[in-house]
């Protein structure tokens, strides 16, 4: 290992900051980081990285360089590096060599109210593969998709101490931020989900025995991207949408449904009630959260007919 990754992963892994998953996401970006600058700049240390290190490693990363298909990153990944960049930054006491606004490397702002649905679905095919290649990874992706929970969630979650015949109880030390949860049972998928989940964890976890939960996501995920379930995250997207077509009694703007200003008073009041409702299901405390995953509400923006032009003598008589 070259120098500075090594002082790179040294100084990453005393960062308490965060979640686990959090922590590991940064530790890798940083290590992604040392990599490609230490191949660049042989037998560069840490004390000694500058400007031109940081310059160049920004602008090969925006440009696509870096990634092994070649392919520009988009904005977030972007500046979920540069938010590592930071934080390893500050720790040397050289945050001055990045810029604190990411509008001053001209990165485009982020669009918070999504125009195209991130849902994705999972066949019970591709789930029976999962089962094959480790029963903890099918047992929690069959969460995943019946409950909209987190990837950490569906792995950390004990299902003895969850289940409650009509709600799956989500513990503090389970969840992101360690906000309890409670999510109802309303489908047979759902309550089929939870008994197998109790069949393959008995009185633990879904982290797999025998190994430490971040080599238990590690393997989670090479099994799943091996079996072309790469957007995991898209299958809460899913429940959430599944979810507001089922208690709203019609499908949200993401899945063609109607805007706000195309409701009826009843369907107007339906709308707000049921986002309030899935928000809390997915263990966010802001309503406004749900446009992530149903689209926004607000009425289409009126199309600006052009101004219709009348001539000078005609307005001075």
């Amino acid at each position: 290992m070259d120098p500075l990754t090594y002082e790179v992963n040294k100084l990453a892994k005393k960062i308490r900051r965060g979640s686990i998953s959090a922590r590991a996401d940064r530790a890798r970006m940083m290590r992604f980081f040392s990599r490609a600058v230490a191949k660049e700049f042989h037998r560069l240390e840490l004390q000694n990285l500058g400007g031109k290190h940081i310059d160049w490693f920004v602008a090969k990363y925006r440009a696509g360089h870096l990634s092994p298909g070649g392919a520009a990153p988009e904005a977030a990944t972007v500046k979920n590096m540069l938010s590592a960049l930071r934080t390893l930054l500050h720790r040397i006491g050289k945050e001055n060599l990045l810029p604190k606004d990411n509008a001053a490397l001209g990165i485009a702002q982020r669009c918070y109210v999504p125009t195209t649905s991130r849902a994705s679905r999972v066949s019970d095919e591709t789930i029976a593969q999962l089962d094959v290649r480790s029963p903890w990874t099918g047992a929690s992706v069959r969460l995943m998709r019946a409950f909209g929970l987190r990837l950490e969630e569906s792995m950390k979650v004990v299902p003895v101490l969850a289940y409650y015949k009509t709600e799956l109880r989500m513990h503090g030390s389970w969840c992101k931020n360690g906000k309890p949860r409670a999510v109802p049972i309303r489908t047979r998928e759902q309550l089929d989900a939870i008994h197998h989940a109790l069949q393959v964890a008995g009185d633990g976890s879904l982290t797999a025995p025998g190994i430490d939960y971040i080599a238990a996501r590690r393997a989670l995920i090479n099994t799943c991207n091996e079996l072309g379930l790469s957007a995991r995250h898209g299958l809460r997207h899913a429940y959430a949408q599944d979810q507001y077509a089922a208690l709203a009694m019609m499908s949200c703007p993401l899945s063609g449904g109607p805007l706000r200003g195309e409701m009826t008073p009843e369907q107007v009041a339906r709308d707000l009630n049921v986002r309030i409702l899935i928000a809390q299901e997915l263990g966010h405390q802001r309503p406004s959260i749900s446009k992530t995953y149903l689209g926004a509400a607000a009425p289409r923006a009126p199309v600006m007919k052009p101004l219709e032009l009348v001539p000078l003598t005609e307005l001075l008589g």
